[in-house]
């Protein structure tokens, strides 16, 4: 395990958590599925009110012969040189896929509440990929 990562189970998934102080990142989850042939499909995207509260977005995830699964991937660089970097993902593999009415409302993996994000503003549809 790569240092300063955090991996924690819960009843249908997994997190994945990391932060380093001063970092523009070190990982990219979705790049990473995709090469090992993972359909990534967007649910939608929280938007927050400035880029210093990061990214995120929500996904289906899909591989051939395999049930599909839900995946947010949020990422926060450093704005400083002393503040936190983030990179969280959460993937739900027991097949509920949320709506747009759940994704507002939380109800998605690792659902609302990220590192230094306040409330969103908004939904879309579509959005980069959070790096």
């Amino acid at each position: 395990m790569p240092a300063g990562i955090a991996v924690s189970r819960y009843a249908a998934g997994i997190r994945i958590n990391w932060q380093e102080p001063g970092s523009d990142g070190m990982y990219n989850v979705t790049d990473a599925l995709r090469i090992r042939g993972v359909t990534l499909r967007s649910l939608g995207c929280p938007q927050f009110p400035s880029a210093s509260m990061g990214y995120e977005k929500v996904m289906l995830a899909s591989i051939p012969g395999r049930q599909p699964f839900v995946i947010a991937v949020y990422s926060r660089a450093a704005p400083t040189g002393l503040e936190l970097a983030v990179y969280e993902v959460d993937a739900d593999f027991s097949g509920v896929m949320p709506d747009m009415a759940a994704l507002q409302s939380g109800h998605y993996p690792g659902g609302g509440g990220r590192a230094f994000a306040v409330d969103p503003t908004g939904w879309a549809a579509e959005c980069p990929d959070p790096e």
